[in-house]
């Protein structure tokens, strides 16, 4: 995998983000898991599966919903 300016495996669809955990707590790593090539690679990395990544929002009411029972539940316990 090569290097390119615009194109990298931080902008693609098909890399997540790695999550390394350390007794209790969670940072991220310079490191990322691509789906496309079941593989670990590196953020400036970029491949010829590249894919400009999509943002996705869950704005349903049964999601909405939900939030706002926790919203409720939350109150109560702390008040």
């Amino acid at each position: 995998m090569k290097g390119t300016r615009s194109k990298k495996c931080a902008s693609c669809n098909c890399c997540k983000r790695l999550y390394r955990r350390y007794i209790y707590d969670y940072w991220c790593d310079g490191k990322y898991f691509c789906t496309e090539l079941n593989d670990l690679t590196k953020r400036e990395n970029v491949c010829d599966k590249w894919r400009r990544r999509i943002f996705e929002y869950d704005l349903s009411n049964e999601r909405l919903k939900t939030a706002e029972e926790d919203i409720v539940f939350l109150i109560e316990t702390l008040t």
